[in-house]
């Protein structure tokens, strides 16, 4: 199986009445995957933070930019402050720029 494959491909059209049987599979096949990604990071998040995380059914919940994107890893990386959970700058710099989505790749830089 494919785990990973919510999380390389973009979630296709809900299925429909009208939809093919290849729309269908390919449907079901990201949908498992993201039940999986979704169960993989439940299964290690710390469950000391688990309050302090919200609650999301999809393993990217959608991105309106870069500076969307590092607002809310700054954010969180605030929030795992409070619990008294340090990370370097450069990590954060690091993490943030690995999990923007392939379509911002010219901002990443080695």
């Amino acid at each position: 199986m494919d785990i990973d494959y919510a999380i390389r491909k973009t979630e296709p059209a809900p299925i429909t009445e009208t939809s093919q049987p290849d729309e269908v599979d390919l449907y079901e096949k990201w949908e498992r995957s993201n039940r999986f990604s979704v169960m993989l990071i439940k299964t290690n998040i710390s469950v000391s933070i688990w309050g302090s995380v919200d609650q999301h059914n999809n393993k990217l919940t959608g991105l309106n930019g870069v500076r969307e994107h590092i607002m809310q890893m700054r954010d969180i990386a605030a929030q795992l402050k409070s619990l008294e959970v340090d990370m370097s700058e450069s990590f954060l710099v690091h993490y943030i720029l690995n999990t923007l989505p392939t379509q911002y790749a010219p901002y990443k830089i080695s």
